[in-house]
């Protein structure tokens, strides 16, 4: 959350997807990565873009997509 925090100081509009692990009924947040934007364009284009690369990521190919966010 504190990464998290530190990003929204930065921008006011700061959008992630927070990758984990979900079993059974509950569901682990284990790391995030901004969504990355280009001043035209708005969220859905670089969430998709976000979720392409993170299957090539090493560090999160054993985590899942289990939420995103965006600050305000």
């Amino acid at each position: 959350m504190e990464e998290i925090r530190a990003a929204a100081c930065e921008s006011p509009d700061v959008g992630g997807v927070l990758f984990g692990t979900h079993e059974d009924d509950s569901i682990r947040i284990l790391t995030w990565r901004p969504v990355p934007r280009e001043r035209d364009e708005g969220l859905g284009l670089g969430l998709v873009r976000l979720l392409l690369a993170a299957k090539q990521d090493t560090d999160l190919q054993p985590l899942q997509p289990v939420g995103w966010f965006l600050t305000h």
